[in-house]
């Protein structure tokens, strides 16, 4: 996306990180630090029970009754969004304080009704 100054000049100024086009597949899967990512949250979090493909990062594992795993993938999903917007480097152990911090917060408000 170009934006122009106010005097029209054909001088672009390029808004937040749309120098490139980047697809879904490509920002929640193919990229480089993204499998990396998935790598360490398969190995670290789900203890290699599960082999995550493309399919259960875009819809969730769909075959399993456990929704733990969906809730680390929704919530992975977001902090990898939320890293690329900001230029952050995707971090695991930051990825799992943050797993910890928003399971508190659940399981309070779970206790709470």
């Amino acid at each position: 996306m170009i934006i122009y100054s106010k005097l029209d000049m054909l001088i672009p100024i390029f808004v937040h990180f749309v120098i490139e086009c980047e697809d879904i597949p490509h920002l929640f899967w193919s990229c480089r630090g993204t499998l990396n990512f998935w790598s360490d949250v398969q190995s670290t979090v789900f203890k290699k029970q599960v082999n995550l493909t493309l399919k259960d990062i875009i819809l969730g594992i769909l075959e399993l009754e456990n929704h733990v795993f969906n809730f680390v993938i929704l919530h992975g999903k977001q902090y990898i969004f939320n890293a690329r917007t900001s230029k952050q480097p995707l971090d695991i152990t930051a990825f799992k304080r943050i797993l910890k911090d928003i399971y508190s917060l659940e399981k309070t408000y779970c206790h709470k009704e």
